[in-house]
């Protein structure tokens, strides 16, 4: 994940996708309903769980109480 000038290798644990047409960037990353999602060419990736370095395995809404995304921000 990129964002603010900084990338984290992030560990992705558990996610769903939904097939969707869009206009959106691929790698484009949004916070929607305390849900991350990552766009991709034919619809978007919800993470549902992760762990940032350093910290433990969380689900996206614990990572959200303590961290903010950018309308920058990438997933690659």
């Amino acid at each position: 994940i990129s964002d603010k000038g900084e990338e984290w290798n992030v560990k992705v644990y558990e996610t769903e996708f939904t097939p969707v047409s869009h206009t959106h960037d691929n790698g484009m990353l949004i916070v929607e309903d305390k849900k991350i999602k990552v766009f991709t060419t034919d619809g978007f990736i919800t993470i549902k769980s992760l762990q940032m370095p350093g910290k433990r395995r969380m689900n996206a809404s614990e990572l959200l109480n303590g961290l903010a995304f950018t309308p920058e921000a990438r997933a690659y």
